[in-house]
């Protein structure tokens, strides 16, 4: 299978230069738009904490909408889709990023045909990483009331890390 390159922060890459988040931005009240870089300095535009925020790209979808009562929290794939609390959606963004980090610490640690299995967990949810440092697919399932799982084949997981940075500072659970 071959390897997907990703700019993640804590995660090396031999092709940083190609990689950039395919987003769109679901701002409050206005449907979809997309989100384009600046002609002039080619950056992103930033994403307002006080919008509904929606990111997708192949075979992945995330949001976040701090106005919404008991879900403000989205995450889906190609076909399936399911709502998290504040709560939930901070622990996702949390524990993927510490499977990221791990599955990164592990390259110097393992032959490159090895495949890992790394988990993490909290009492809301589990997320899974198999297959290699660099090249890995991603599932969820929820831990409490209302049961859920997903899965992000290996192919969308680099681009919905980066789109998991960018969103993770919104998941300010509520009280």
């Amino acid at each position: 299978m071959p390897e997907q390159d990703a700019t993640v922060p804590g995660l090396p890459t031999a092709n940083a230069d190609q990689a950039q988040v395919p987003s769109q931005k679901l701002a409050q009240g206005q449907g979809k738009a997309d989100e384009q870089p600046d002609e002039q300095s080619g950056s992103q535009a930033e994403v307002n904490p006080c919008a509904r925020t929606f990111l997708e790209g192949a075979g992945w979808r995330i949001g976040w909408d701090p106005t919404a009562q008991d879900y403000p929290g989205l995450v889906g794939g190609e076909t399936w889709a399911m709502e998290l609390t504040g709560p939930e959606f901070a622990d996702f963004c949390r524990l993927t990023q510490e499977l990221a980090q791990a599955m990164a610490d592990m390259e110097t640690l393992v032959m490159a045909e090895e495949r890992l299995s790394l988990e993490a967990e909290s009492d809301r949810l589990y997320l899974a990483a198999e297959g290699f440092p660099r090249s890995y697919d991603l599932a969820i399932i929820l831990n409490q009331g209302r049961r859920g799982e997903g899965y992000w084949p290996v192919a969308a997981v680099p681009d919905l890390l980066k789109a998991v940075q960018r969103l993770h500072s919104l998941a300010k659970p509520n009280p």
